[in-house]
């Protein structure tokens, strides 16, 4: 049921493979029908025939309208249906269009898929060209900016060997997204077409902006089922260093997509991404779509995001999506995925598994599971999003697209770029025309990098700033000596930079220069101390120092001012007025860091000016820090809980901080108070323990969240979504019954059964009861009723009743080749114990008047009055009359009888299938004759009418009658009531 073809284009050469159908029920006559894009996908040479027969093989076959298809993947199904319309097999096929017109000539690999960070370094691949025929290669298309090629002109392939050319692949300046390139390949009279495919991922290494990775995410969900069936999946995050927020949106504003961690003062560690997880409820069958924007300091990138909710089966990995942290040449860990389906009609597993990018390697993949392990050589430091195609029959998302992404050296990009700068910024401070002594600094990354430097300086001044080696290119790791030259500055502040561009990544260190008069002295005037160094937290208010300034011993009074100055980030310096000294004076010099950038240095001066003399300047710097914040994991967390059963155990959050012992709270919130978290406050590193009460909750999907807050000096907060599935009592099977006689032991085919709940604690129906409906999509009996299923050996039973106390189903006629099976009840996704009973042929029961299984029968007469002993609502038949008796069990039918179908007429006199084995009557112990015996006009198939005649030596009064099919015999103690007359 899965067929992989491969084909070159206007080869001549169509791949065909047989295929036969198989039955159990030895039914013929299937039909099946063929579905493809372009209608290249032709079953017996046709999209559509009847009249299969079992066990002959047909063809399935590429057809010619494969020829105008480019290359690329391309999938079909064949669908195969039975007579009845009611059952259906599928065949998944695939199919890969290498492209060209020349079966001797071939290229390979292709499709040529290449994968490149955002703004990464250029990909290279070398392509074989073998040819049966010989002659010159030549190469042509109509080349886009980001592809060429390389080969010697005039290249001679010789008859039945090979030549290799190289493609080149630059994702300079390219979005993230899909590039596609079509080449033109001949070798002397044979041509052939190679596709070139660029993906280009999410890497901040390029231009600073924000890149994500993966930009599009796929979700499906089973209705009816828990929430906890749907695959959660991680965005890893990247841009330049600092906070990030997220917007989500859907369609009709709808609130089922979410996002575990919607921002941060800092972007999220990759082995950290948040998840997006989808809350289906409310939700009806169909599709739905969203978006998840994520905003950096670089910009917004749209997360695309789909979800499909089926009314049948769907695919579950277990982790829904795969993030691997790697570092060239060292090893990188394997992850494992393993498969489940929401559904048991789907059957055993068998996973079909295709990697679609190179650096992605599926070892050792199981029916169920796979181990996935990646390989970073020769790519840059960046961000790649890749995907598994896995192939499963019988689910509604298949093919099912597995997001992995790697995360190359960290990424990149959380530092603001691919270079690592020690230290990030420079002060200086040179006191009359003296030289400070030069500083080094370190320029390395995770890989052996080369950049090119400069320095610069602003404020119209030469440029004072010096570095050696002299200003040029480099390659990491790389050791400078920086220093400054202040000859012909004026006292005052000056500010400048190194600048350093790497992979098209511009990065600056920050150069400040103070030039003041020696010693802190000038003008008659003293000040201690010669330079202020502040620091704070960027939320925390300002911060003061002491600033001492003194007159020269002896000196009279002098006057002064003070003027504050800053290199950048504003007025954030300021300082009490100058006045009259007498002896000595000190002021309050303040640096308030409010609205500054946290991790970054500020400088400033303090200009000292007395009425005659020098001015005396006093450097100031002030370094702003990022406040110390709390973060918890995991998240989100999912509790389920059983009516009646054990409340579950608590989970736990890990509360961390950037710094020890910072003070947090936690805040429990939820609808009805079912959650809670102890305790309520504390220090990190820490633990709080989440827990649940359930009782009095109703079975439902319940959403709660946790909030992990930074209180006092700390800051951040984390919000963990906790969900609780609360499921029905499971239900409970205590006996199993004919619905007519209530006589247990075995079952027929066709046969309407009553299954009974143990105690009103474990029900196995709704409180208020259901009856038998018609489903609109088939015209049958519904298998479904009340939320409540019955399962014979896994077959679903057309539902006649249905309550918590007891439930009536029809047994399915497919039962009929086992001699013994297993009954299970489904009651709003609870299944309960199983019951094992025997199959006879027939297992006849007569239905009652009082439903007790003894005493009147359900009879009518034949003026269609009620059987009876004549008290008014009922009147006796008389010798020779014909009676209509209804019954059960009568086995398999003639022709044969359809599960859940409704009987029909469809003759006249009535002709309705009738029990395959032979059936007698004795009324009052006397044999009787009867006219008819057939399934029952307007009932479902399974309940048996038969018209039998009053013998004429009967007794009267209430005369016991007993009817046998096959071998079997009906309840004893059930009665129909005779007259003379």
């Amino acid at each position: 049921n899965s067929v992989p073809f491969s084909f070159n284009t206007n080869s001549g050469i169509f791949p065909t493979t047989p295929v036969t159908v198989t039955t159990t029920t030895g039914a013929t006559n299937y039909s099946a029908s063929a579905t493809s894009s372009n209608g290249w996908l032709p079953f017996n040479g046709s999209p559509s025939i009847g009249g299969l027969s079992i066990g002959q093989p047909y063809a399935l076959t590429v057809g010619s309208q494969a020829n105008i298809l480019a290359a690329g993947s391309y999938s079909g199904t064949v669908t195969i249906t039975d007579p009845s319309g009611a059952t259906q097999g599928t065949i998944q096929v695939t199919l890969n269009v290498n492209g060209g017109n020349s079966s001797g000539l071939t290229l390979s690999p292709n499709p040529l898929n290449l994968t490149s960070a955002l703004n990464g370094v250029q990909q290279n691949s070398s392509v074989t060209v073998s040819s049966t025929t010989g002659g010159t290669l030549s190469i042509t298309g109509n080349l886009q900016s980001w592809i060429n090629f390389q080969y010697p002109a005039n290249t001679l392939v010789t008859a039945n060997s090979s030549v290799a050319f190289t493609v080149n692949a630059n994702p300079t300046g390219l979005a993230a997204g899909l590039y596609s390139q079509v080449l033109n390949v001949t070798v002397g009279s044979q041509s052939s077409t190679l596709t070139v495919n660029l993906t280009v991922g999410g890497s901040g290494t390029g231009t600073g902006t924000t890149a994500v990775a993966p930009t599009s995410l796929n979700f499906a969900y089973q209705s009816g089922t828990a929430q906890s069936a749907i695959a959660q999946q991680k965005i890893v995050i990247t841009g330049p260093a600092g906070s990030w927020s997220s917007v989500i949106t859907t369609v009709n504003n709808g609130t089922w997509l979410q996002l575990s961690t919607t921002g941060g003062s800092s972007l999220p560690d990759p082995a950290n991404s948040p998840v997006v997880y989808v809350v289906p409820a409310g939700l009806a069958v169909g599709n739905y779509s969203g978006t998840v924007a994520i905003t950096t300091g670089g910009g917004t990138q749209n997360v695309t995001v789909a979800l499909t909710v089926a009314a049948g089966p769907v695919l579950v990995p277990t982790p829904g999506s795969l993030v691997f942290v790697a570092q060239t040449g060292a090893f990188t860990p394997g992850q494992s995925v393993f498969f489940s389906a929401t559904d048991s009609t789907v059957g055993p597993l068998n996973i079909t598994v295709t990697s679609n990018n190179t650096w992605i390697s599926v070892n050792s993949p199981s029916a169920s599971s796979m181990s996935v392990t990646v390989n970073p050589a020769g790519m840059a430091a960046g961000v790649y999003s890749g995907s598994i195609s896995i192939i499963q029959n019988n689910v509604a998302n298949t093919p099912y697209s597995y997001p992995v992404v790697m995360v190359v050296n960290g990424g990149g990009s959380v530092g603001g770029g691919p270079l690592t700068l020690v230290p990030s910024s420079l002060a200086f401070s040179a006191v009359n025309g003296s030289i400070p002594s030069p500083v080094t600094l370190t320029v390395s990354a995770a890989v052996s990098t080369p950049f090119t430097y400069s320095t610069s300086v602003s404020g119209g001044v030469g440029n004072w700033i010096t570095i050696s080696p002299a200003s040029g290119s480099a390659t990491t790791t790389s050791n400078f000596s920086v220093g400054v030259n202040p000859s012909g500055l004026l006292a005052g502040s000056y500010s400048g930079a190194i600048t350093f561009v790497s992979n098209n990544v511009t990065q600056t260190v920050p150069v400040a220069l103070t030039v003041g008069n020696s010693g802190g002295t000038g003008g008659g005037l003293s000040v201690s101390p010669s330079t202020l160094n502040f620091s704070g937290l960027a939320s925390a208010g300002a911060i003061t120092q002491a600033l001492t300034i003194n007159s020269a011993p002896g000196s009279a009074n002098v006057s002064f001012t003070v003027t504050p100055s800053t290199t950048s980030g504003g007025n954030w310096l300021s300082t009490t007025p100058g006045g009259q000294l007498t002896t000595s004076v000190t002021i309050s010099a303040t640096a308030n860091p409010a609205g500054l950038t946290a991790g970054l240095t500020y400088f400033g001066n303090l200009a000292i000016q007395p009425t005659s003399g020098n001015t005396v300047n006093v450097p100031v710097t002030l370094t702003v820090t990022a406040p110390p914040t709390v973060s918890a994991a995991p998240a989100p967390l999912s509790f389920t809980y059983r009516v009646g059963d054990t409340t579950p155990a608590a989970q736990s959050i890990a509360v961390s901080g950037s710094a020890a012992s910072l003070p947090f709270s936690a805040i429990a919130v939820s609808s009805g108070n079912w959650l809670g978290v102890s305790p309520n406050t504390g220090t990190t590193p820490g633990t709080v323990s989440v827990t649940i009460s359930p009782s009095g909750l109703s079975p439902a999907t319940y959403m709660g969240t946790v909030t992990i807050a930074g209180t006092g000096v700390a800051t951040g907060s984390t919000t963990v979504i906790v969900t609780l599935l609360v499921t029905a009592p499971l239900p409970t099977i205590t006996k199993v019954t004919n619905a007519a006689s209530y006589a247990q032991g075995t079952i027929s085919p066709g046969e309407i059964i009553t299954l009974f709940a143990a105690d009103p604690t474990h029900p196995i129906g709704p409180a208020t009861a259901a009856f038998l409906a018609i489903d609109p999509l088939t015209g049958k009996v519904s298998t479904k009723i009340g939320g409540t299923q019955v399962l014979v050996n896994g077959v679903l039973c057309p539902m006649v009743f249905s309550s918590a106390a007891q439930v009536s189903a029809v047994v399915p006629y497919e039962v009929a080749s086992f001699s013994s099976v297993t009954i299970f009840v489904n009651f709003l996704g609870q299944t309960s114990n199983g019951v094992l009973v025997n199959v006879a042929t027939t297992a006849p029961g007569l239905f009652t008047s009082n439903s007790s299984g003894i005493g009147p029968g359900a009879i009518l007469n034949s003026n269609n009055s009620v059987n009876g002993p004549g008290n008014g609502a009922t009147t006796p038949a008389t010798r020779g009359d014909t009676v209509v008796v209804y019954l059960t069990g009568e086995g398999q039918t003639s022709p044969a009888g359809v599960t859940g179908k409704v009987t029909t007429v469809s003759a006249t006199p009535p002709l309705t299938p009738g029990p395959l084995l032979p059936v007698s009557v004795t009324i009052g112990g006397q044999p009787a004759n009867w006219s008819f015996a057939g399934e029952a006009p307007t009932f479902v198939s399974g309940v048996m009418q038969l018209n039998v005649q009053i013998p004429a030596n009967s007794g009267t009064g209430e005369q016991e009658i007993l009817v046998t099919i096959g071998a079997n015999q009906s309840q004893r103690g059930v009665t129909v009531s005779v007259s003379v007359k």
